[in-house]
């Protein structure tokens, strides 16, 4: 006889926000300042907590060796902090403006700067794959891309807006480097080069609108977020763009009630976070537990100088212990995933659903079983592991809807229960 699991959720108003009192993303640092600006933050694999930014006129380089509750702080007079990346525990790189690049070799307790000649701005990133392997990309009204075999004492100009082209808009802020590719966004382009940089396949994504945006990249699977084309910081700004195929397509997964995403970080295939400036708090972190299908807000928790602020930057230990930093040195941190995430898309007045499916697991069929109103009219849509629209069941009679299973090939399912384009539940399936 087959074990039959019965899974429920119920889903929860918009406004109502009960899970609050779990969804534990922190203020652990701030300053009463609008000039401090924390832009990146980065943690070591030994999970040393670096941030960088600016206050006032001064580069701030944070370091914590406790996972936040404490700061060092190194500061550099006349710049501003904009990235940092490290390579290894005790190898660190910090691009500042104007035009420096400042290095550490003792794990950021001194840093000293190696190369002066470069242009930089907040719309850029610095990304070294080992300690002497670096890339330097930047978009500011003007492009540019630049390589460094030698640890960033010498660097070397692959990509000019002078050339003209798509050349001029490339150098977006932020890369990365997946299956011995690396990977860089510029104007309404995903880039991928096999040679570090030398050469470039390009691939169009027409629904970001030009630098404002963050990429993650985790075997062939692409995030992009950032501002939709045509926006201008106006709020309905927010989008995130998936690929499944290293971007040779793209399908928009997610537009929210923000100007834009500032950065996302996928900790695995399913597990992410985006960041964002917003009118509120509840609209600073969201969170992804199915690959970027569905996102769930997670309030901020804190005493907050201004309820305005932007976050810019996210980053994960694992998929509990994370950290986010922004505006008037904003530092959050979180130990749980941020808790319960509260959904998105449900008006405030809605009904509560109980939405069933079982057997699950299963190998044969699967009745997937929600409290009915024959006044309405359902659409049940079934996703697979990555995202795709596999079958949609339209024009639902009653309360039960018979899964074939065998149609189906093994694997983890997503079925959503629509009402008047409204999402009204979601459960997973797996299919043996």
């Amino acid at each position: 006889m087959k074990k039959i699991i019965i899974i429920k959720f119920m889903l929860i108003g918009l406004l109502s926000f009960p899970s609050i009192a779990k969804a534990q993303w922190n203020l652990v640092e701030t300053q009463d300042t609008f000039y401090c600006r924390y832009w990146e933050v980065e943690v070591t694999d030994d999970s040393i907590v670096f941030v960088g930014g600016m206050r006032g006129l001064q580069a701030v380089i944070l370091r914590s060796l406790d996972l936040a509750n404490s700061f060092d702080t190194t500061l550099l007079a006349g710049h501003t902090c904009y990235d940092i990346t490290f390579p290894t525990n005790l190898i660190g790189y910090a691009a500042v403006d104007p035009s420096g690049i400042y290095k550490t070799t003792d794990g950021g307790w001194n840093w000293n700067l190696v190369y002066d000649s470069i242009p930089f701005g907040n719309m850029g990133d610095i990304f070294f794959i080992n300690p002497d392997t670096g890339f330097y990309s930047y978009q500011d009204n003007y492009a540019g891309f630049y390589r460094t075999f030698d640890g960033g004492v010498s660097w070397t100009q692959m990509i000019d807006s002078s050339l003209g082209g798509w050349m001029s808009v490339i150098g977006g802020r932020e890369m990365a480097y997946s299956n011995n590719a690396l990977y860089l966004t510029g104007g309404n382009y995903f880039l991928k080069s096999l040679d570090y940089g030398a050469n470039w396949d390009l691939y169009p994504n027409s629904s970001v609108t030009n630098m404002i945006y963050t990429i993650n990249v985790i075997n062939d699977k692409v995030w992009m977020a950032g501002m939709g084309a045509g926006c201008s910081f106006s709020f309905n700004c927010g989008i995130l763009s998936q690929s499944i195929n290293e971007g040779l397509t793209w399908n928009t997964t997610f537009n929210e009630y923000v100007s834009s995403f500032w950065d996302i970080k996928m900790v695995d295939e399913f597990t992410g976070y985006l960041v964002s400036s917003g009118p509120d708090t509840s609209q600073r972190f969201l969170k992804t537990t199915d690959g970027g299908i569905s996102w769930g807000r997670q309030p901020a928790m804190g005493t907050f100088i201004h309820d305005y602020f932007y976050l810019f930057s996210v980053e994960c230990i694992n998929d509990s212990l994370c950290f986010a930093v922004g505006d008037y040195g904003t530092v959050f941190r979180t130990e749980n995933g941020g808790g319960q995430a509260t959904s998105i898309g449900i008006p405030e007045n809605s009904n509560e659903y109980d939405v069933i499916i079982y057997p699950n697991p299963t190998t044969d069929f699967a009745i997937f079983e929600f409290d009915y109103n024959s006044n309405d009219n359902y659409v049940l849509i079934i996703y697979n592991s990555i995202g795709q629209e596999v079958k949609t069941i339209a024009d639902i009679s009653n309360g039960q809807v018979l899964i074939d299973a065998k149609s189906y090939h093994p694997g983890l399912y997503f079925c959503e229960l629509r009402n008047h384009n409204r999402i009204l539940g979601r459960v997973k399936l797996m299919i043996q």
